[in-house]
């Protein structure tokens, strides 16, 4: 799933910065997100039947931000919501500096946990 998700997201960046480039089209209608779908964005044939065109889900539709956060799509992007439910988001704490840390310099070193 988290390389499906991974893909899905690089094919959007890919597709804003260099859907011109590339010769993309956005052709196919905006529609309700499906149950389940956690993108913003789906492909369909175009109304000749000979070529692949995007789609995006209609604003505010849900979706899978990162594992760990929720999202709301924006213009066929998935923008940060915040933290998913159930999930706690610990601070950052700060550790001793490593013995390999020459002394007199500024380096902290932080952890995420």
């Amino acid at each position: 799933m988290k390389h499906v998700l991974l893909f899905a997201v690089l094919a959007v960046l890919v597709l804003e910065i260099h859907g011109n480039d590339l010769g993309v089209e956005f052709g196919c209608p905006e529609k309700a997100q499906p149950p389940g779908e956690v993108g913003c964005m789906y492909f369909c044939r175009d109304k000749t039947d000979t070529k692949w065109v995007a789609g995006i889900y209609r604003n505010g539709s849900p979706c899978e931000y990162s594992d760990d956060a929720e999202g709301a799509c924006q213009d066929g992007l998935c923008h940060y919501k915040g933290p998913k439910s159930g999930t706690k988001r610990q601070p950052a704490t700060r550790r001793p500096p490593s013995r390999t840390t020459p002394r007199g310099t500024d380096e902290d070193e932080w952890e995420d946990k």
